[in-house]
């Protein structure tokens, strides 16, 4: 990547914002939208950066017409994996802010101004971009609103930050946020993990409501569930690894209570039937062994975490 002061500037046009501010933007496939993405991130930023992972189309090649300097892998690497190139490359060139946006219209360029103001007068050190800081939710299916604030729970847990939208790709984050935080998650849980590791090193984290466009040439058509349930999955990993009392403790004592709860309505509420019989005792004995085991395995993960 290109570390150079003079490299950095021969890109800045007349038509940047703040010139100490970088944008990218990961794009997989978006030869629809990116061309006109990088021409509005121009106006607000001293440089665009796009990261194409393994597009097939022209994605890098509208890119560049438009501006950006482009950053390709060969092959898809994940969301997490560009994020991470954003990170190094921002590190590199002494950019005092980063900002990441998506590539498909679903952000709104000009308004990483919005964000970068934030960012700039502080104390936050990441700007959140939140579709439903003033309500909004409607505007997304019952499902994914589900989701959503499933994952903004889990988020919350995981990490301390309470937002109202965990999974924006819409971000800004200041110096300090671009020299201090690790990004290692390569997929699509990148967004919950920056929050982990922001919180790990004492960044504070605020939110800026902004507009969204769920009306786009070529969405995303990846199942929104398989996706979500992917993310929770990686969150509660990382969750029991962090914090195990409650990500294994927890769940451990409810399904042991449940266990043995169900064993005293067996011995109380006089069962009839082998059949209900047998379907209650094993329902019992199941929720106890994975109760014990939870908490087992609760308590050797935080004591091994002492040490």
């Amino acid at each position: 990547m290109d570390s150079t002061a003079e490299g950095r500037e021969a890109i800045q046009t007349a038509d940047a914002g703040r010139t100490d501010a970088l944008v990218v933007i990961p794009a997989y496939n978006e030869a629809a939208t990116i061309g006109s993405v990088v021409i509005e991130a121009r106006t607000v930023a001293g440089e665009v950066l796009v990261v194409d992972d393994g597009s097939a189309d022209a994605t890098a090649e509208l890119a560049e017409a438009a501006g950006a300097r482009v950053v390709r892998h060969e092959v898809n690497r994940g969301k997490g994996k560009a994020i991470e190139n954003a990170f190094e490359y921002a590190r590199e060139n002494g950019w005092q802010y980063l900002v990441l946006l998506d590539g498909d219209w679903q952000h709104r360029p000009k308004e990483a101004e919005t964000l970068l103001s934030a960012c700039a007068e502080g104390p936050d050190h990441i700007i959140i971009g939140s579709r439903y800081l003033e309500g909004n939710r409607d505007d997304t299916s019952l499902y994914r609103r589900v989701g959503q604030r499933i994952l903004d729970g889990i988020t919350e847990a995981n990490t301390g930050y309470s937002v109202t939208d965990s999974q924006s790709g819409f971000r800004a984050f200041d110096r300090t946020a671009i020299e201090t935080l690790a990004v290692t998650d390569e997929g699509f849980g990148v967004e919950s993990q920056m929050l982990a590791s922001a919180n790990e090193r004492g960044l504070s984290v605020g939110e800026v409501p902004i507009s969204v466009n769920y009306d786009v040439p070529h969405p995303n058509t990846s199942n929104p569930v398989r996706h979500g349930v992917s993310v929770a999955i990686r969150l509660l990993r990382a969750g029991a690894i962090r914090n195990p009392r409650l990500f294994l403790g927890v769940p451990g004592a409810a399904f042991a209570a449940g266990g043995l709860l169900g064993v005293w309505w067996i011995l109380t509420a006089g069962v009839s039937g082998t059949l209900s019989l047998v379907a209650g005792v094993l329902l019992s004995s199941v929720l106890c062994v994975v109760g014990v085991v939870l908490t087992t395995m609760s308590v050797r993960a935080d004591g091994a975490g002492q040490y």
